[in-house]
């Protein structure tokens, strides 16, 4: 809490201005195999963990708090908060040649937890029942990029919509796009077999941005939201 005082004339006018604290948590979960987070389409890909992959070894949570103007006003940005590395093997003796997606999948908790499927989780209140509204989901910015530019929406900010298990798509292309030949770029969605380790890193690595700028109709408090990443043969 602020307190002000200005005096005008000879009579003292005392303010009392709250700083209200705004604080948006979410945590980043992955899934480390192809075939852990949804039923493959095919079995065209080598499903062991130690041939395929999604790596990811950047902080997976990530603190928005919300204290000042500016800040309601502008937004939080973190640029470059999440560095995703792919490697993805063919199944020896497969019929077709392996195709993979990688998608992002957003979660409040589920209905346990925010029986609301458009919001954020709560975890504090601090504003009265049925006062201002609470963050929906489709409040969080995401933004992806590569080396190549082969993300779908490549550099783009996108929101998910404002439901839970909303999903956005990283790589998710019909066609099966083979990597460039050495360090060349395959010039669209690469989701062909291929690694992260050595010349098609550009292809194989994901970066990932966060942006939230509020405004000031949210009901104070702390929240939190997940977001997934799934990598899965398609």
């Amino acid at each position: 809490m602020l307190f002000v005082m200005i005096k005008k004339g000879h009579k003292y006018f005392s303010y009392n201005f709250f700083v209200l604290v705004l604080v948006f948590y979410f945590a980043l979960f992955f899934q480390k195999g192809i075939a852990q987070c949804a039923p493959p389409a095919a079995s065209n890909c080598d499903p062991t963990h130690s041939n395929s992959a999604i790596i990811m070894d950047t902080q997976t949570n990530y603190g928005f708090t919300f204290d000042s103007f500016s800040k309601y006003s502008g937004g939080i940005t973190y640029n470059g908060a999440t560095i995703l590395k792919v490697k993805v093997a063919a199944n020896v003796g497969a019929p077709h040649p392996c195709k993979w997606k990688l998608v992002m999948i957003v979660s409040n908790g589920g209905p346990m937890s925010t029986p609301i499927t458009s919001e954020w989780e709560t975890l504090v209140s601090y504003g009265l029942p049925g006062g201002s509204s609470k963050p929906s989901i489709d409040l969080i910015s995401v933004k992806v990029n590569n080396g190549c530019s082969t993300p779908a929406n490549a550099g783009i900010w996108q929101q998910f919509a404002a439901n839970d298990g909303a999903v956005l798509a990283i790589i998710d292309s019909p066609l099966l796009n083979s990597p460039g030949f050495s360090t060349a770029c395959s010039g669209g969605e690469t989701n062909g077999e291929g690694t992260y380790l050595g010349a098609d890193y550009n292809e194989y690595s994901f970066t990932v941005d966060y942006r939230i700028a509020p405004g000031y109709n949210y009901e104070p408090g702390q929240y939190q939201i997940f977001i997934k990443f799934c990598l899965v043969e398609a």
